[in-house]
């Protein structure tokens, strides 16, 4: 009736350079986790976990054999979970506790401070299976943050199974508290530009509606689904360039509106070959003034098309993936105090480009393995690389050879 988990990650990793100052970064990062489920009867049981995070970045002394800390970032979380099933019901209440702490020189120049959040949360939800044909989930999450006070995030779905189809519609209300760089970083990148959070943050809250339809045809192979949701988010928190982007500080906008359609096709076409493809629609806008600050590219087209052969001792794995991002076109403010625009909007065009890439994997026996791949097949490079460009240098050639025992 009792399970246990326990598990964990270390990791070290030096970074020398080459100035005088025999000084040089170390990083570290532990992550770990416990976990033990009691089976109370066939129907209900509890839970409870707790998982650690923890990063750190320190400078070493080769004279001295010493390190100084410069960064420590650790995520703690707890969860008591009870899950009960009576009838055609599925219920589970869970009650969580999130904890965060940095301790960096990034919130003052050359001086260590520490901050920290807190965020206890009560979860209860019912899946409920009405028939053969209507499912119904019903959620709330609610909590007590450390620096917002109370949240309450309901949510509802309802699905309809006809055949081959499932019709479903769902409605979250979510909240997202800033995090600790959002509400406190003040850092300068090397003198280039400096990131500036604020306090005065407001969480972000939000209600999101979806509508999907699935395709499932089990003798095709086939997977189809088409999914439309519009998010209408209040405060949003991001980041705006002012001060003729030489600082990026963290703001509120006051509304952001974020309407989406997502289709997306599995099919097996032949006991050989399998293609996968999605395409994204996406429309954005966050501010009062309704400008598209948003650097995302309104469509996005993904395929892949595998083709698997085996003979014996011999396997055979082709896959061709691309993506297409099409042409975007956002707002920038206008921050030059010489400009005669300043404060005024303008708008940025990117072009759309498609990436290409082969990979052929062939194994032989039991232990040998040999690869040969082609990234960016068309060679496609960006006039002028920035953020919002693809940063590839052009069309790559690797090959691999592994050797399994």
């Amino acid at each position: 009736d009792w399970k246990f988990n326990l598990g964990g990650s270390f990791y070290e990793h030096d970074e020398f350079d080459f100035t005088n100052d025999a000084l040089h970064k170390l990083y570290r990062s532990l992550n770990g986790g416990a976990s033990s489920t009691y089976r109370v009867n066939e129907s209900s049981s509890i839970a409870l976990s707790h998982n650690s995070d923890i990063y750190k970045r320190f400078k070493f002394s080769e004279k001295e054999k010493s390190k100084s800390l410069t960064h420590n970032n650790a995520y703690h979380t707890s969860k008591l979970i009870y899950t009960i099933a009576p009838g055609n019901h599925r219920i589970l209440a869970m009650i969580e506790n999130l904890y965060q702490t940095l301790e960096t020189d990034k919130f003052i120049y050359d001086e260590i401070l520490t901050k920290s959040t807190n965020d206890v949360v009560l979860v209860l939800q019912d899946e409920f299976q009405l028939n053969g044909k209507f499912a119904f989930v019903g959620g709330l999450r609610a909590g007590f943050h450390s620096a917002f006070d109370f949240h309450a995030s309901p949510s509802v779905t309802a699905k309809y199974s006809m055949g081959k189809f499932n019709l479903r519609t769902s409605f979250a209300r979510g909240f997202r508290s800033p995090d600790l760089k959002e509400l406190y970083m003040n850092w300068s990148h090397m003198g280039m530009f400096q990131i500036i959070g604020s306090e005065d943050l407001k969480p972000e809250t939000n209600n999101y509606y979806a509508f999907s339809v699935d395709f499932v045809d089990a003798v095709r192979n086939l997977n189809a689904t088409v999914i439309a949701s519009y998010n209408d988010v209040k405060d949003k928190i991001d980041g705006v360039w002012t001060n003729n982007e030489t600082e990026f500080r963290y703001v509120n906008f006051s509304d952001a509106q974020v309407f989406s359609i997502e289709a997306l096709l599995k099919w097996k076409f032949h006991r050989n070959f399998k293609l996968k493809t999605g395409y994204i629609f996406l429309n954005s806008k966050k501010s009062v003034d309704a400008q598209d600050l948003s650097t995302m590219s309104p469509v996005s087209l993904t395929g892949q098309l595998e083709y698997r052969f085996s003979k014996k001792n011999y396997q055979l794995n082709v896959n061709l993936s691309g993506k297409f991002t099409g042409e975007k076109e956002f707002d920038v403010l206008d921050s030059d105090e010489d400009s005669p625009y300043e404060g005024e909007y303008y708008k940025i065009k990117y072009p759309g480009y498609g990436l290409l890439n082969l990979m052929i994997n062939q194994y032989f026996g039991k232990h040998i393995k040999l690869g040969l791949g082609l990234r960016n097949i068309f060679d496609y490079t960006a006039p002028i690389a920035t953020f919002n460009t693809s940063n590839t240098p052009g069309r790559k050639y690797f090959v691999s050879i592994g050797y399994r025992l």
